[in-house]
């Protein structure tokens, strides 16, 4: 160690031994001590890391115990959205189901038939009423 260090250790241990009397102090002295007040004897003693273990072994203990209850409460909530998700999609499901088979119906032959002869006047075409056209513009007969 330095000598500076050294020096300041021994100071240190110097006025660790020294007691404070109020009644000792005169009115001249006052100032004095005020100005070396950062340098008076330590009354208090400082905490150390074995004097907060107890209390920092409680506060680990308490929140980690705290984490875990609430990662419970996070599972219990997913498994809960998970079951209505599978709710929503089974009902989603089913819907399709009944889409396609109303869509089946509606795009089924007879049906398209039925409409075609009430809604739009279409009827089926006779022998010479249809023409093809062919890609050179030549209609062939029937």
């Amino acid at each position: 160690m330095s000598r500076k260090v050294i020096r300041q250790v021994e100071r240190n241990r110097e006025l660790d031994a020294l007691t404070f009397d109020p009644a000792q102090i005169d009115k001249s002295s006052v100032a004095v001590n005020w100005s070396a007040r950062s340098e008076a004897p330590r009354t208090w003693r400082r905490l150390r890391f074995a004097d907060l273990a107890p209390f920092l072994s409680l506060a680990v203990i308490t929140s980690g115990l705290f984490a875990m209850a609430l990662a419970k409460m996070e599972v219990r909530r997913l498994g809960y959205a998970i079951v209505h998700l599978a709710k929503d999609e089974r009902r989603w499901r089913d819907e399709e189901r009944g889409l396609n088979l109303a869509l089946a119906k509606a795009m089924g032959p007879e049906r398209l038939e039925a409409m075609a002869g009430s809604k739009l006047t279409l009827r089926r075409p006779q022998q010479g009423e249809v023409i093809q056209m062919t890609e050179n513009g030549v209609a062939l007969e029937q």
